[in-house]
């Protein structure tokens, strides 16, 4: 689906409306002589500008049997792709990252729409590995967390690569140099570009006069210590005797 294909065909009759799409889509307004208003919806929420997102409109018509087209406007749709989806839903080992960095190995071209696949290198971010029911897609723990791992696409297949370690533990496959380390406040999608000086503003006030914390670590381990980070400051009189 590109802008100014026809998302549906539709036949209306006069008054008020339903006309539900097979998913979210950005829809070019609908403008015709024989309508009063339209209402863009996205499940239960009104669309208020454009590019108006829909799956659902509310079509007032003054006019019976009005044929309308509906037309997707320039924006973003969200389709299942079912090739996709079997190579990467697992229900045992990797079983998602939440970033993908993708890497032609054979000619370096990365073009979307390829008519040949060639083998494809991913680097994934913070990546969940353990097992999950295969039906309900519930994830069972325990479940590891290592900050990568990588892929290979060859010949229609996926062979996932984890850097498990001796002792059963998962660690990533690369660990960024210290160097690249930022000392002080660090903007966090941008929404602290502007702070001038240091704050506590990053301190939960969550503050009960009793707080049991239970760890289950599933298994014998030996700990020398826990850190407790986001609830204390020993910069502050008060925040220190939490």
């Amino acid at each position: 689906m590109k802008q100014g294909h026809v998302i549906k065909q539709i036949i209306v009759k006069k008054g008020i409306q339903e006309i539900k799409l097979d998913k979210i889509y950005p829809v070019e307004p609908l403008k015709n002589q024989g309508i009063n208003q339209v209402t863009y919806m996205v499940d239960d929420t009104k669309s208020e500008s454009e590019p108006f997102y829909a799956n659902l409109l509310l079509i007032d018509s003054n006019t019976d049997d009005l044929k309308l087209d509906i037309i997707c406007a320039k924006g973003y749709v969200a389709q299942e792709e079912p090739k996709w989806n079997k190579l990467f839903l697992k229900s045992s080992g990797w079983s998602g990252g939440d970033g993908i960095f993708s890497f032609n190995m054979e000619n370096g071209n990365d073009s979307f729409d390829q008519d040949y696949q060639g083998k494809t290198l991913f680097v994934f971010g913070d990546t969940f590995v353990g097992k999950s029911n295969p039906v309900t897609k519930h994830r069972l723990q325990p479940h590891l967390m290592p900050n990568n791992t990588i892929g290979y696409l060859e010949n229609g297949k996926v062979d996932f690569k984890i850097n498990w370690q001796k002792d059963g533990s998962v660690s990533g496959f690369y660990k960024m140099d210290p160097k690249f380390d930022n000392e002080g406040t660090i903007a966090l999608n941008l929404i602290n570009y502007d702070h001038k000086e240091k704050n506590m503003g990053w301190l939960s006030g969550y503050n009960p006069k009793k707080v049991e914390l239970i760890f289950d670590l599933f298994k014998e381990r030996k700990i020398s210590h826990i850190e407790f980070y986001n609830y204390f400051s020993e910069e502050d009189d008060i925040l220190a005797q939490r």
